[in-house]
């Protein structure tokens, strides 16, 4: 581990994310995975093989300033779809296409959204996969706070609801990270997708930072094998469950009529 290591991850290190990710889509595949730099430079490797200046990428209003600057700097077109308490208006997005619009990409943070808390619900993953299949535009699933639910029913992973929707998994690329659920410090993150897809960014990841620190892969890797995560897991989505009722309430107590609040049910954000 104090070597260079391969590209695409430390096969110890891949073995284990495979199944954390397994898990997380009800024992299906997740097909091919790569690690990455924390999943931010997995949507950064994504836009350098796939766009081109003047792509169009679908992005909710509002959206991860930190995925906005990205694209500003592949100079993309910003294709921006409205928000609501339940995320991205799917049924919006619909009318785009059918005005013309024909996107490279959509990117989308489906549950626990930052910066707006919202979760997509299961008839909008299903609508958005569907779309994607007929418009042909890839999907980028960004996925660090799924495991922090502290209320409310769990949504399935779009990269779960996929298995159902025929083609889907084509224009599906899953991206997470333990920096939110383990420390930000690791900068560990993955990506499944089409094997295509894959062997190029792992060809641009090789030209970045030839691999991933084999240090911190092997301490991610021994910290997962050791089954740590499972235990920790309920002590932080209970203190961010705490966090947000103070912050709720501080906030009604503050404002009251005069703000309008939308209570997420897991994550980080409100």
């Amino acid at each position: 581990c104090l070597q260079y290591g391969a590209t695409e991850g430390a096969a110890q290190l891949a073995q284990v994310l495979k199944q954390v990710t397994r898990t997380r889509i009800g024992g299906a595949d997740p097909g091919d995975l790569i690690v990455t730099t924390g999943s931010q430079q997995g949507f950064e490797l994504l836009l350098r093989i796939l766009l081109e200046p003047g792509d169009g990428v679908v992005i909710e209003r509002p959206c991860y300033p930190a995925a906005i600057q990205a694209l500003r700097l592949a100079h993309a077109e910003l294709l921006e779809i409205p928000g609501d308490a339940q995320g991205m208006d799917t049924d919006a997005l619909e009318a785009l296409l059918l005005e013309g619009a024909r996107p490279k990409l959509l990117y989308l943070v489906p549950s626990f959204a930052n910066p707006t808390g919202a979760t997509l619900p299961l008839v909008r993953r299903r609508h958005l996969l569907a779309l994607a299949v007929r418009y042909q535009f890839i999907v980028i699933e960004d996925d660090p706070y799924g495991q922090l639910r502290f209320s409310g029913q769990a949504e399935p992973p779009l990269l779960q609801v996929a298995q159902e929707i025929e083609g889907a998994r084509d224009w599906l690329v899953y991206l997470s990270s333990l920096s939110k659920i383990v420390a930000p410090g690791l900068r560990i993150g993955w990506m499944c997708g089409p094997s295509e897809i894959l062997r190029r960014a792992v060809i641009a990841k090789q030209t970045g930072d030839l691999c991933t620190a084999p240090w911190m892969q092997m301490v991610a890797a021994q910290y997962l094998q050791a089954g740590h995560l499972e235990a920790h897991l309920p002590h932080i989505i209970a203190t961010y469950r705490e966090r947000c009722a103070i912050m709720l309430s501080s906030l009604r107590e503050a404002f009251g009529d005069r703000l309008s609040l939308i209570a997420p049910e897991g994550g980080m954000f409100i």
